[in-house]
C-alpha cells in the first residue's frame, strides 16, 4: 500500500507502505532499513522500486542519517547519510527527500510555487525538540513563503497504540505545562495523542492546507511498526527492523 496526501501532487510524493518490494521473512517486502540484517542486494532493488514510482532512480534518493534531533539540514545533491539530522530542505529538482520511519511520523511538505520543498522525521523526541518547526524556518530561509507551503503528515502511531509512561510525560511538561493534555490517563499509564500535537505545531502557522493520514503504523500491517515488531519478538538485535520510506520531490 501507498498512501498519497489529497492536498499534495500524486506524482510528487508518496507515503509507501510495507508491500511492494523483494525483501522476504520478516522484512517482506519493501524494506528500507540499511542498518538491519536484510539481504543489501534486496534493500538496493527496494530503492530502485520507490525511485521509479516517481520516474526517477535510486540515485536521486537523498537519505540523512536520522536520530531524535530538531537538525534541518538544506542539501542540493542526492546520495545517503551524506548529513546527519532529522529535517531536509531542496530547492533542486530531481532530488527526491526521503524519510525513514516505522512508527514515527513523516511530514512532508510544500511551497510549489517558490519551489521549495522539506520533509521532518517528528518521532515525538525530535517533535518535541523543533524538528518541525526548523525544517520550516528553513524552507523560509532559502524562500518558501509561509502563507504558499501545504503539510502532509503520512502513517505513525497514534494515540490508541502509543502507550507512553510517567518519565515521557515529564518531559513534555518540562518544555510546557500546557503539553500534559495531550496524555490522557489509560490506567496507571498514559496514552499520547501524537496526532493532536504535531497538528497544534503545525496550527501555529499559516499554512495553504494541512493533512493527516489517520493510519495508525501499529494496527495497520500495510506499514511498518517498530513497536509491533517487538512485540511479536522479531526484533533480535538493535536496528533490525523494517522500515518504510516517505519521499517528495519538486
Amino acid at each position: 500500500m501507498i498512501y498519497k496526501a489529497k492536498n499534495l501532487p500524486q506524482e510528487k510524493h508518496a507515503f509507501f507502505g510495507s508491500h511492494g518490494g523483494v525483501s522476504t521473512g520478516v522484512y517482506s517486502s519493501l524494506n528500507t532499513n540499511d542498518f538491519s540484517l536484510d539481504n543489501k542486494e534486496s534493500i538496493a532493488k527496494n530503492y530502485q522500486i520507490i525511485g521509479e514510482h516517481l520516474n526517477l532512480s535510486k540515485e536521486n534518493l537523498c537519505l540523512q542519517r536520522q536520530g531524535v534531533s530538531n537538525i534541518a539540514n538544506y542539501v542540493t545533491q542526492t546520495g545517503f547519510y551524506q548529513t546527519v539530522g532529522d529535517g531536509l530542505v531542496t530547492d533542486k529538482k530531481d532530488v527526491i527527500l526521503c524519510l525513514r520511519t516505522a512508527d514515527c511520523a513523516p511530514v512532508l511538505l510544500a511551497d510549489w510555487k517558490n519551489g521549495i520543498i522539506g520533509a521532518a522525521h517528528a518521532g515525538w523526541r525530535g517533535a518535541l525538540r523543533g524538528v518541525i518547526e526548523n525544517t520550516i524556518s528553513l524552507m523560509l530561509e532559502k524562500g518558501a513563503k509561509i502563507e504558499n507551503i501545504d503539510a502532509a503528515v503520512g502513517p505513525c502511531l497514534l494515540k490508541n497504540s502509543f502507550d507512553a509512561g510517567q518519565d515521557m510525560v515529564d518531559e513534555f511538561a518540562a518544555k510546557s505545562p500546557d503539553f500534559v493534555k495531550y496524555f490522557p490517563a489509560f490506567g496507571d499509564k498514559f496514552k499520547f495523542d501524537s496526532k493532536s500535537f504535531i497538528l497544534d505545531i503545525l496550527k501555529r502557522y499559516s499554512l495553504n492546507s494541512v493533512t493527516f493520514s489517520d493510519i495508525d503504523t501499529y494496527t495497520d500491517k500495510n506499514f511498518f511498526s517498530y513497536r509491533r515488531s517487538g512485540h511479536n519478538k522479531e526484533i533480535k538485535q538493535q536496528n533490525d527492523f523494517p522500515t518504510q520510506l516517505s519521499t517528495i520531490k519538486l
